[in-house]
């Protein structure tokens, strides 16, 4: 027989967790995206897509809770994956605007948008593996940069701003949300397999 009670604390724990978390997530997607409207030079349009970005955030958080749908731990990954996409995608915006919003720019942000997704969910087990236990080099490169996160990286560009063009800045800046994109697309492992853990010498099946 379930304990009521211990149910009820439990999606409680749920609820206060998920606000907690949820909050830190809209403002880190905030954060990033407010650069996309003033550099290079202010943007009215790009303003009102920052305006309809924080109703948009609000909402989904409004959503998850009037809904009940932070106990769903596909809601919960899923709206991190949603967040860092669309902060990928305005970090961009960054880099299109001071290439002069060129098409092939564009396009090529897109691709590598979809690409970094891709290359998160197909090799999200090795990706795992490789931040918990890094076996490689290059997994020991993810975990630094999942250390720094996408908000620290954007500080640490703002002083860098300093020594280099706005062109290369913002070329940097969306490596490192890319980065950033593989790594939390790598996330889904823990919906299909919520008790997943890294072996020493391989992966689990």
């Amino acid at each position: 027989m379930i304990n009521n009670r211990d149910f009820f604390d439990e999606q409680h724990r749920l609820k206060e967790e998920f606000i907690d978390s949820f909050y830190q997530l809209i403002y880190v997607t905030l954060f990033l995206a407010f650069f996309s409207f003033l550099i290079p030079t202010f943007s009215l349009a790009f303003f009102i897509l920052y305006i309809l970005l924080i109703v948009a955030c609000f909402y989904w958080k409004y959503a998850s809770n009037r809904y009940k749908l932070y106990q769903s731990v596909k809601w919960r990954i899923g709206s991190l994956l949603g967040h860092i996409d669309v902060s990928a995608i305005f970090v961009g915006m960054v880099l299109w605007r001071v290439s002069d919003e060129s098409l092939k720019v564009g396009l090529l942000q897109l691709l590598t948008l979809i690409i970094a997704i891709g290359i998160g969910h197909g090799f999200r087990k090795t990706i795992a593996q490789e931040l918990r236990k890094p076996l490689t080099k290059w997994g020991k490169m993810l975990g630094a940069v999942g250390v720094i996160g996408a908000g620290k990286a954007t500080l640490l560009a703002y002083f860098l701003a300093q020594f280099t063009t706005m062109n290369v800045l913002a070329l940097l800046m969306y490596a490192l949300i890319l980065i950033v994109v593989i790594i939390i697309h790598s996330m889904w492992l823990y919906v299909e397999k919520p008790n997943w853990k890294p072996k020493e010498n391989g992966l689990n099946d």
